[in-house]
C-alpha cells in the first residue's frame, strides 16, 4: 500500500477506526519505548555493577585468604 492509498483510507475511515488506529500507534509506540527503556536500564546496570560486584568479592576473598593464612 502506498502513500496516497494509506491517507486515503484513513480519511475516510469513520471518526471511531481513526481513534482506535491513532490509540493502538499511541499504544505500541510507547510499548516500544518502555521495553528499550527497560533493556538500556537492565543493560547499563549490568555493565556499571558487575565490575565492582567482581571487586568486592575478590578483595573479600582475599582478605579471608589472608586472614586463614595468618
Amino acid at each position: 500500500m502506498d502513500r496516497d492509498a494509506f491517507l486515503d483510507a484513513v480519511r475516510s475511515a469513520p471518526a471511531g477506526h481513526l481513534t482506535v488506529l491513532i490509540a493502538v500507534f499511541v499504544g505500541l509506540t510507547a510499548g516500544v519505548v518502555f521495553a528499550a527503556w527497560g533493556v538500556a536500564g537492565v543493560v547499563t546496570e549490568s555493565v556499571l555493577t558487575r565490575p565492582f560486584v567482581t571487586i568486592g568479592v575478590l578483595v573479600l576473598f582475599e582478605r579471608f585468604r589472608v586472614s586463614l593464612a595468618s
